[in-house]
């Protein structure tokens, strides 16, 4: 574990490790699993309550917190939004009731879906409500419209 100089604003351990955004590849996950030197924060970046980006979590009592900012000794941020930082494991998600067959029936519907969005006609009415929608916007009224024509997939199901 990479230990800092500073200390955890939380408990004041000097079990610090930097928090690391975003997409990894299989070699850093696997030397960071034997080295130890940042925890993933996840591919999307977070702030904490005072709108500062989360950097530095503490492997002693499992809380993070922005360097720069952080929260003062006898304050605490709620547990909910620090777990939200992290992601479950693969390991962890086994025991969940995941139906591969439904995923890849509900998949391929959506596939299907999207290939008579792109390959079939234009329904004339349903654009017609998005473009006034959009206040004319020819471009946004084409993003509402696919919204509306997905959204019937989902109300005639």
């Amino acid at each position: 574990m990479t230990k800092t100089d500073k200390n955890c604003p939380h408990c004041g351990s000097s079990s610090i490790l930097p928090i690391s955004y975003g997409l990894k590849t299989d070699e850093a996950i696997e030397e960071n699993a034997r080295e130890g030197k940042w925890v993933w924060g996840g591919c999307v970046m977070r702030v904490d309550k005072n709108g500062g980006l989360k950097t530095h979590h503490c492997s002693d009592c499992n809380q993070s917190y922005n360097a720069s900012n952080p929260i003062p000794n006898g304050e605490s941020q709620s547990s909910s939004d620090n777990e939200s930082l992290f992601r479950t494991t693969v390991n962890d998600n086994q025991n969940s009731n995941y139906d591969e067959e439904s995923f890849l029936r509900e998949r391929q519907a959506l596939f299907d879906r999207i290939d008579e969005y792109l390959d079939g006609e234009r329904d004339e009415g349903l654009y017609a409500k998005a473009l006034k929608e959009a206040d004319g916007d020819e471009i946004e009224a084409d993003h509402i419209y696919y919204g509306l024509f997905m959204q019937l997939d989902n109300e005639d199901d």
